[in-house]
């Protein structure tokens, strides 16, 4: 196994907080929106791990306990599956409160990364509020 996506679940939560005040400086210079969305989705991955970590699954003579993400990931993806795209689809299927919120972030972080590289401030805007409405979710 790869032990690099292998973590704790506090060390998700550190991370998800590192992540987000490198967010929160960038925001201090608006040439870095692409780094702001980058940074508030990063944020959002960690921040989910930490609330779906760890992950129990009821068996008829025993139960399964997830203990880190990457467990997670190789029990349940789909052939061929990113883990950025699993993520995605495991938000959409148990965090529905949320799930709108995580594909606006993966998608507007992919598009600006890979695809045309320019971010409105109001794509970056909505990017910090799905953050912060996400962070609220997975640490209550």
């Amino acid at each position: 196994m790869d032990t690099t996506y292998v973590m704790g679940n506090s060390n998700n939560l550190q991370q998800a907080r590192h992540n987000e005040q490198t967010c929160e400086y960038l925001q201090q210079d608006p040439r870095f929106k692409d780094w702001i969305v980058t940074t508030a989705f990063y944020s959002t991955i960690y921040y989910i791990r930490h609330k779906i970590i760890p992950y129990t699954v009821a068996g008829s003579e025993n139960e399964i306990v997830y203990q880190n993400f990457e467990e997670l990931y190789q029990n349940f993806k789909r052939e061929h599956q990113s883990r950025h795209q699993f993520t995605v689809e495991w938000v959409s299927r148990n965090h529905r409160e949320v799930a709108a919120e995580f594909r606006f972030l993966f998608d507007s972080c992919n598009s600006a990364r890979y695809i045309n590289y320019v971010v409105t401030k109001t794509v970056m805007d909505d990017c910090v509020k799905a953050l912060s409405k996400i962070k609220e979710y997975c640490i209550r």
